[in-house]
């Protein structure tokens, strides 16, 4: 065996690995404050694809700071794949805060947010890339959550959740119509 392997020889890590180290960056950037992590979309569902992302959903007992937000960040860029097919997969994480989604309210509000469409963004050093973390997708988000039911670690989410009123995720469904289809080419 060769010691100096090229990229294309390394064994491509399975979709469990990619979630113990995503989840493994979330401990060490948390530590005590997290509260749970969930599984959601298109793994769960059984629709997964060679080019589905792993939807990862986490709860904090607080906000992270900006150097905390710079850790996940380095730390999924490493762990995240592209959108081209085969793996590594694609990782998408949101943090919510726990006093900012329950008890539920609408709009709700993230904490932190990692998916490829905002590759170029943390790349270029911004960790916060979004214009608001204001976002109704989280009503989409929690109730796709709630139903999954598939905690990565922590209580089940109906412990964590409160469940998301059926006008509010109306409400969140029809808000992203016109950004489903904006994107619709590429996602």
């Amino acid at each position: 065996m060769i010691a100096d392997e090229s990229v294309s020889d390394r064994r491509q890590p399975t979709v469990e690995e990619q979630l113990e180290q995503t989840l493994a960056l979330v401990r060490d950037v948390l530590g005590p404050d997290l509260v749970a992590a969930y599984l959601h979309g298109s793994l769960v569902l059984g629709g997964l694809r060679p080019r589905s992302d792993l939807d990862v959903f986490v709860v904090s007992r607080r906000p992270t700071a900006s150097e905390e937000k710079r850790r996940l960040v380095d730390g999924l860029l490493v762990i995240s794949g592209s959108q081209s097919p085969g793996p590594p997969r694609p990782i998408e994480l949101t943090i919510v805060v726990e006093s900012e989604v329950r008890p539920w309210r609408y709009p709700p509000e993230f904490d932190f947010q990692y998916g490829e469409w905002l590759r170029p963004q943390f790349e270029s050093g911004d960790v916060e890339p979004w214009p608001s973390t204001t976002s109704s997708d989280l009503a989409s988000l929690i109730t796709m959550v709630l139903l999954a039911n598939r905690p990565l670690l922590g209580p089940p989410p109906s412990d964590v959740l409160d469940p998301v009123p059926r006008e509010d995720y109306v409400t969140a469904i029809v808000d992203g119509i016109d950004e489903l289809l904006r994107d619709l080419d590429w996602d």
